[in-house]
């Protein structure tokens, strides 16, 4: 059985179920994230495979010609040396992006204690205009160098999972309405995980599931967040429900905003290329808003 620590904090800084909006909002042209995921230096699980790389276009031939222009160096004590690349598509973790995963690995495997570099030589302008000629610049990392640790990451290994007591406040939210964005009045909480080895968490995906289904929130419908991460920090979330008075409660100006009641939630952590996820231990939070006076009406 892992062992999993559950710590009720202060409130530490979510995608949420509901009706489709009706929406009216006009986001700017987005810029579009193509490349590499990690940070430019950082560190992998000794069980790794490789390097996520993501493509924003679900088309297989156009991925496949740019795949083709990943590379990968290791380093010697000459310097760095070039090395056969291997990329393969990543799936999983399900996502409803238009984009794909791919893990960029050396053909032969990655060894402990060795570091390597990873570069994207495709062209930097190549997703110059989108389809409607709006300027789409990719804003992903073109190289990353990473160092292999000698510590695996064991599926057993021991999670920290933190959740804050709920916090009644206002929060910037997507919109259920004609805006893209609006403030709510809401009930929430904030959760993170913590890992054993913390060098390696931006090398790796998250989810947040609360009653058996994925959370995934936005402050805005212009906002866009890569599969595996969400709108708050790598590892960490924020569940909300959204508190009002009457039709304006049941409808809920935040989109998709949880019932104002108990709900059970839990986070993953997934390592690409593997099919080791690791799972905090599921916990209860009441997201109750508690009653307070109506306001006044308007001309009175």
């Amino acid at each position: 059985m892992r062992r999993v620590l559950l710590i009720l904090l202060a409130a530490i800084g979510g995608v949420a179920f509901g009706s489709a909006p009706t929406r009216a909002c006009s986001c700017p042209p987005p810029a579009a994230y193509h490349g590499f995921v990690g940070p430019e230096i950082g560190r992998l699980p000794a069980n790794a495979v490789g390097v996520l790389w993501y493509f924003p276009v679900k088309k297989s031939e156009t991925a496949e010609k740019r795949t083709d222009k990943l590379a990968v160096e290791v380093l010697r004590e000459a310097g760095y040396a070039e090395l056969p690349v291997k990329v393969t598509r990543y799936d999983g973790l399900p996502d409803h992006h238009a984009g794909w995963f791919y893990v960029v690995a050396p053909l032969h495997g990655i060894e402990p204690g060795s570091t390597y570099r990873f570069t994207d030589r495709n062209d930097s302008e190549w997703l110059k205009y989108n389809p409607k000629r709006q300027r789409v610049l990719p804003t992903g990392r073109k190289q990353v160098i990473v160092t292999v640790d000698h510590e695996k990451m064991d599926v057993d290994a021991p999670l920290e999972f933190v959740v804050s007591l709920p916090t009644i406040g206002t929060l910037h939210l997507v919109s259920n309405g004609g805006l893209c964005s609006r403030e709510s009045r809401t009930s929430s909480v904030g959760v993170a995980v913590r890992l054993p080895v913390e060098s390696w968490r931006d090398q790796l995906l998250y989810r947040t599931v609360i009653d058996g289904k994925i959370w995934g929130g936005k402050r805005s419908w212009c906002q866009q967040i890569l599969p595996g991460r969400s709108w708050v920090e790598i590892g960490r979330d924020r569940i909300y429900s959204t508190c009002g008075y009457g039709d304006e409660h049941r409808r809920s100006w935040a989109y998709g905003a949880l019932e104002s009641t108990e709900h059970t939630l839990q986070m993953q952590v997934f390592l690409p290329g593997t099919d080791i996820v690791l799972e905090t231990e599921r916990a209860t939070i009441d997201l109750n808003c508690p009653p307070f006076p109506a306001p006044e009406l308007e001309g009175r």
